[in-house]
């Protein structure tokens, strides 16, 4: 490229054909690098977006999972409280009174139940401005006698969020 004055005063710039070359690539380059940039940008949000979608995902199975086992425990504990040749033998096991015996099920089914709720709220799969009202409502459950007898034979055998929750934010 060259450049000179000319009659006029002005500038006046003579290009050469590699000259245009290298300026063509020039302009290609950036515009490359501004696609690039772009398509970089994009694949992150969809990777984000998509990272989301599956933490959702895992949180949605680790429910039905925690779902399933409480359901199997209902199924069985509902069949043994209605059928008093298997309420005998786990009385007996149990070494209490029948009545007893469907007691303290009728409890675990019912903190159970309060459990499923529990983790449906650390999940994130229900609303979290909920929880107050299920709180509230867990406070009512625990205010009975048997039920608090129960929670204190079984909840070494719960998780420690759920341990804590029922013990800090509903008993305490």
């Amino acid at each position: 490229m060259q450049v000179t004055l000319n009659d006029f005063g002005t500038i006046a710039m003579q290009v050469t054909l590699s000259d245009f070359g290298t300026i063509l690539t020039a302009v290609f380059t950036g515009i490359y690098t501004i696609g690039t940039f772009l398509l970089w940008h994009s694949t992150k949000k969809t990777t984000l977006l998509l990272s989301r979608q599956l933490q959702n995902q895992v949180a949605a199975n680790i429910s039905v999972a925690h779902h399933a086992v409480i359901d199997a425990h209902r199924s069985l504990y509902l069949e043994v409280i209605r059928d008093p040749a298997f309420l005998k033998i786990f009385a007996h096991d149990m070494g209490v009174k029948e009545d007893q015996a469907r007691t303290k099920l009728l409890a675990t089914l019912l903190i159970n139940q309060a459990l499923r709720i529990f983790w449906d709220y650390k999940e994130n799969i229900a609303d979290h401005k909920g929880i107050e009202g299920f709180r509230r409502d867990a406070q009512d459950l625990f205010s009975l006698p048997f039920i608090r007898e129960r929670w204190e034979e079984v909840k070494k055998y719960h998780s420690p969020e759920f341990r804590n929750f029922i013990d800090s934010m509903v008993l305490g």
